[in-house]
């Protein structure tokens, strides 16, 4: 008798996530390279001061690994800041509403596809000192690394 083994695999299912592999991690990342390279090229007193971090933590003789990151809080935030900058997916991938939700006073039924605008958080002068300048203190505090609850330039949630 037949095999009734169901699989959620198939050709839609490989095209599917070759795309989210090349979207999610190849165009995202060359993206915010070319735009860190032209930030470094607008703010050069930033770029020294990036230079001047990799060549105290990681020198000409070593490679550089994740290890490093913890060392390294001003090139943490100029990245961080340049992705908020460069707003990388500015409406972001559609979203499925789970369950049924109210948000700030609006009811979103369960399979609602919502579209948010991260542009509009990266660039909010209530959560950003200077939004429209690339500004590495953002996400530093006492020369610390600091998280910011409102960089989110991947967005959150569930695809």
């Amino acid at each position: 008798h037949p095999d009734k083994t169901t699989t959620s695999f198939n050709e839609e299912s490989l095209i599917c996530s070759t795309l989210d592999l090349f979207f999610a991690g190849t165009e995202t990342t060359s993206t915010t390279l070319r735009w860190a390279l032209l930030y470094m090229a607008l703010y050069p007193e930033i770029q020294s001061k990036v230079q001047a971090e990799i060549d105290r933590v990681i020198g000409q003789e070593k490679q550089p690994s994740l290890a490093d990151q913890d060392s390294m809080p001003y090139t943490n935030a100029v990245v961080h800041e340049v992705q908020r900058m460069a707003n990388v997916i500015p409406l972001n991938v559609p979203r499925k509403v789970t369950v049924d939700t109210n948000l700030a006073g609006f009811h979103l039924p369960k399979g609602s596809i919502l579209h948010t605008n991260l542009t509009s958080l990266h660039m909010d002068p209530n959560e950003w000192a200077i939004p429209d300048i690339l500004n590495p203190k953002h996400f530093l505090e006492n020369g610390e690394f600091k998280k910011r609850e409102s960089f989110l330039p991947f967005s959150m949630g569930e695809l």
